[in-house]
């Protein structure tokens, strides 16, 4: 029996839309322009983060109250963490979004995940945040790092992403779902995935592929 692991984005890929942007553009901190330029293949996301949030000066409760009315989670995600959970497949959301508002919804959606995500800090000045899981290294290479991690512990990895910081760890992985600009990234490079509309679909895979039902 395939042994999986299962590696996932959070922002525009547990959630419907990106609740990053939907802050910075909500509370003003950041343009539509902006938002689109930090999507270029160029652009390092943690240090556009960093220079944003530091124009959010939004307290705490502000920023919980609005995203549990906003966010959406994509459908079947708590169903498959229930199957995970169930089933010995480790699950892990990597991120380079912000411990305020990941761990706001993952409690409100009572989901019990690990997750690496930036570490905000509220002072007078803004937002201060940080990484302090990625020691010297790029968030899309971590990501990438962790498909590795499980892959030489002998599990088979899908990945699930949505956008550029997706795109190395997706070339590492033994099955993708993908969606937004990382399925046309995918499609540009010829990277075997499937499109991913919900995580009834990867829960479906994950289960046929351990020969369950």
């Amino acid at each position: 029996m395939v042994k999986w692991a299962v590696v996932t984005d959070f922002d525009g890929t547990v959630t419907l839309k990106d609740v990053s942007d939907a802050l910075l553009l909500h509370f003003k901190a950041a343009g539509r322009e902006e938002i689109e330029r930090s999507y270029d293949p160029s652009v390092e996301l943690e240090r556009w983060m960093t220079a944003y949030y530091r124009l959010l000066k939004v307290p705490r409760p502000r920023i919980e109250e609005y995203v549990r009315d906003s966010a959406r989670l994509r459908g079947g995600f708590q169903e498959l963490s229930a199957f995970c959970a169930g089933s010995g497949v480790p699950l892990e959301i990597v991120s380079g979004g912000l411990d305020v508002y990941i761990d706001c919804l993952l409690r409100y959606w009572r989901l019990k995940i690990s997750a690496y995500r930036a570490r905000a800090r509220f002072t007078p000045e803004g937002i201060s945040i940080d990484y302090p899981f990625l020691r010297n290294t790029s968030l899309d290479e971590f990501k990438a790092e962790r498909v590795r991690h499980y892959q030489e512990k002998g599990y088979e990895v899908l990945f699930c992403g949505d956008g550029t910081s997706d795109l190395k760890a997706a070339r590492l992985a033994d099955a993708v779902f993908a969606t937004k600009r990382l399925r046309i990234f995918c499609g540009k490079e010829n990277i075997r995935h499937r499109r991913l509309k919900n995580f009834f679909d990867v829960k479906s895979f994950l289960s046929k592929s351990r020969g369950g039902r």
